[in-house]
């Protein structure tokens, strides 16, 4: 091991650590055999670097933990692809100033939640796929220019429904049938009825009533 003016600390196959001003920092740098840099320390900005030119990185702690705390960011970014994967769950969180959770969203077996106080998600074109599908609030507003539904079979449940618009226009191919305890049509202009055949019958009394009727 050479020492050459307390700057540079060199071994036997090359590798050492070397002082670097030639940025106008002072930093302490830590190089391979070949020269290049594994690990810096700028003392002017209090920063740590570590350098893997080529190869990989592993962290194995077979028995352990790994824990990574920062006092402000933690910022991980791939030119690539960035995975994080687990056999039994993954957890995104964030908490308050006593540790209470605030929103949380968590990766298990064939199950995935999401906890949160609002909910906001945009996108320009969105497409989901389940077998079932279930949907429960309180409140549910939606706003759409052009909406198209297809099913086999439709059900509405509800105590009332209450439905506004300039127009409707409905076709139905084979039976219309509404029953109800009680029905009232009110039209504000005219009411035309057209069929082919016309059955109205009426168990009790049928009353017609109009300034003029005019039959045939």
């Amino acid at each position: 091991m050479q020492v050459q003016e307390k700057q540079s600390i060199t071994l036997k196959n090359g590798s050492g650590a070397r002082v670097d001003r030639s940025s106008g920092n002072e930093i302490l740098q830590v190089h391979s055999a070949s020269g290049e840099i594994i690990f810096e320390y700028d003392a002017d900005n209090n920063r740590t670097t570590l350098h893997i030119q080529k190869g990989d990185l592993d962290f194995m702690v077979p028995n352990g933990n790994i824990n990574m705390v920062a006092g402000q960011n933690i910022r991980l970014f791939g030119q690539n692809t960035v995975d994080v994967a687990s056999q039994n769950s993954v957890s995104l969180a964030t908490h308050g100033l006593f540790g209470e959770p605030h929103s949380s969203f968590r990766l298990k077996q064939m199950q995935t939640d999401c906890k949160t106080g609002s909910l906001n998600i945009s996108s320009r074109y969105g497409n989901m796929v389940t077998e079932e599908s279930h949907f429960v609030s309180d409140r549910f507003h939606a706003r759409f220019k052009l909406i198209r539904m297809a099913a086999d079979k439709c059900e509405t449940i509800a105590k009332t429904i209450i439905e506004k618009a300039r127009n409707v226009f409905r076709r139905v191919e084979g039976t219309n049938e509404v029953k109800a305890g009680r029905q009232r049509t009110m039209i504000n202009g005219t009411y035309h009825v057209k069929s082919k055949k016309a059955f109205l019958k009426s168990e009790e009394d049928y009353k017609i009533k109009a300034d003029k009727i005019h039959l045939g």
